[in-house]
């Protein structure tokens, strides 16, 4: 049996376990409709990814079931749709081949794809209609102004115009498309709580996955990636660390990680004082999927978000007592001393990881300084860099900052900076308002912690090439958080405006 429909098989199994658990969860908010219009997606396009054996023949299928399945292209699902699909299939890119001596006519991802199936013609609904503007929201000019700087220095720095042509619609597919798809079509609470709700099941199954992963030592998905013929290694091969192996789920071991944390925070979100069963075996499924990837910066970015969350919501002595009684547990267990060998700045740097972000990082100020405002796309051939070429030929930039500084400069850099941090700290300043009910409240500081995750997250990764699973989660969150910030503002025109009218004298 070839290995892509054994591990098809584990997926379902594994999935199955997940989608059944969370049945009379969804059933007790409110999903149960939800929940198993989910699950016929989730099975129909794991099956699809699985047994055809090719990418193009993969989205062809797929095309068919959009085609028979109109209900999920409908405005009031398309954003949800386009989320959760997008987080069930691993990250595939392959070449578009190219006709009459084009070589090629760039990479079409699983996430490219849905943008054009799906947000495409639901971006040009949205953008006729005659309260469209394109600065209406708190974080859409910094979201602008970073993917203008990055339009006008690729289209600059192209050899063709058939180069500018192609780097320009791909760069608006990526970014701008969604971004304001998301923004605008995330109507009410109820509807970001149902993609959150369902994100949070995603990342339960790829728990239970990673933790299969790790004691098995078997990559489930990587089989499946290979088998739809993809060019670009979007999947990390096989890495052991502390001699396990580190579970790579659907995205690689760091987004993994990352996205798992994201997850956590979610179903805190929902259950923050639950004190079933059921509930806590998925708390501790989640913990151990994040332990069970191995990576030290979403560990990292976990407790500084999982703090952050808890302080927040003024928790703090839960947290202490939680940390108390955690630490002496892992501890005196048997991968105590495993796990402090893994923690940055305790444990060892066998694999000298630690050593060359520092190198780099270090390297890369001098480098940006050369061309301060806008980069360089020669970055890679400055003398300064040759000493970090690792065994694999290559300069790894594992910082998304200092990618966006080295190739598109500080202006880019402080734009992209901006649109993650400011929508934040403008929900923590809605939040604070008196009029927020438990759950406004809540969802405020939930998207605070979830975007201090990626913050410090894709600080250890680069993240900025096809198909990337954290570029994807990273604008899909500043995207929701954008459309939480309207939902919010509005409720406060409208309250506002009863208040005005219910204070105006009444003719007699």
């Amino acid at each position: 049996m070839p290995e892509n429909i054994r591990a098809l098989i584990v997926i379902l199994i594994l999935g199955s376990v997940i989608l059944f658990y969370f049945r009379s969860i969804a059933v007790k908010h409110g999903f149960a409709n939800d929940h198993r219009a989910f699950s016929s997606l989730w099975y129909t396009i794991t099956i699809a990814s699985g047994i055809t054996g090719d990418f193009w023949a993969f989205l062809l299928l797929v095309t068919v079931f959009f085609s028979v399945s109109p209900a999920l292209k409908q405005n009031s699902k398309v954003i949800s749709t386009y989320i959760l699909l997008a987080l069930i299939v691993p990250p595939v890119a392959i070449k578009i081949p190219g006709v009459m001596g084009i070589n090629h006519f760039g990479y079409m991802s699983w996430y490219r794809y849905l943008i054009l199936i799906l947000l495409v013609p639901y971006f040009f609904k949205t953008i006729q209609k005659p309260d469209f503007k394109w600065f209406n929201h708190y974080p859409d000019k910094y979201v602008v102004l970073f993917c203008t700087v990055v339009l006008v220095l690729e289209a600059i720095r192209t050899p063709s115009p058939t180069d500018m042509v192609r780097i320009s619609m791909f760069r608006i597919l990526d970014f701008i498309v969604p971004y304001y798809s998301i923004s605008r079509g995330l109507k009410s609470t109820q509807d970001i709580r149902k993609v959150l709700f369902f994100f949070c099941v995603i990342m339960c199954i790829a728990s239970l996955v990673a933790m299969f992963e790790a004691t098995r030592s078997w990559h489930l998905y990587t089989s499946i990636s290979e088998s739809l013929e993809h060019t670009i290694k979007t999947v990390t091969d096989y890495k052991y660390r502390a001699g396990f192996l580190r579970a790579g789920t659907l995205y690689g071991p760091i987004p993994s990680g990352g996205l798992l944390a994201v997850g956590f925070l979610i179903f805190y979100f929902f259950f923050p004082k639950e004190r079933s069963f059921k509930i806590l075996s998925l708390f501790m499924l989640m913990g151990i999927g994040i332990l069970a990837t191995l990576s030290r910066g979403p560990w990292v970015a976990f407790i500084i978000a999982l703090c952050l969350f808890v302080i927040l919501q003024k928790k703090v002595m839960k947290l202490i007592v939680g940390v108390l009684f955690l630490t002496p547990l892992v501890l005196v267990s048997p991968i105590g001393d495993d796990f402090l060998a893994l923690l940055p700045g305790v444990g060892t740097d066998k694999e000298g990881t630690i050593h060359y972000r520092q190198d780099l990082l270090e390297t890369s100020i001098g480098v940006i300084e050369e061309n301060p405002l806008f980069g360089s796309r020669h970055f890679m051939d400055n003398p300064k860099m040759q000493h970090l070429i690792q065994g694999e030929g290559i300069i790894d930039i594992v910082n998304t900052y200092l990618q966006i500084a080295l190739w598109y400069g500080l202006i880019a850099l402080a734009s992209f900076i901006a649109l993650l941090i400011f929508p934040a700290l403008k929900l923590y300043s809605l939040s604070r308002m008196k009029n927020r009910t438990i759950l406004e409240r809540d969802l405020c500081h939930l998207f605070i912690a979830m975007i201090m995750v990626m913050v410090v997250t894709i600080a250890t990764v680069s993240s900025l090439g096809a198909g990337g699973a954290l570029a994807f989660v990273t604008w899909t969150l500043v995207a929701m958080s954008s459309a939480y910030i309207r939902i919010l503002t509005t409720q406060n025109k409208q309250k506002d405006k009863v208040i005005v009218q219910s204070n105006e004298p009444k003719l007699k």
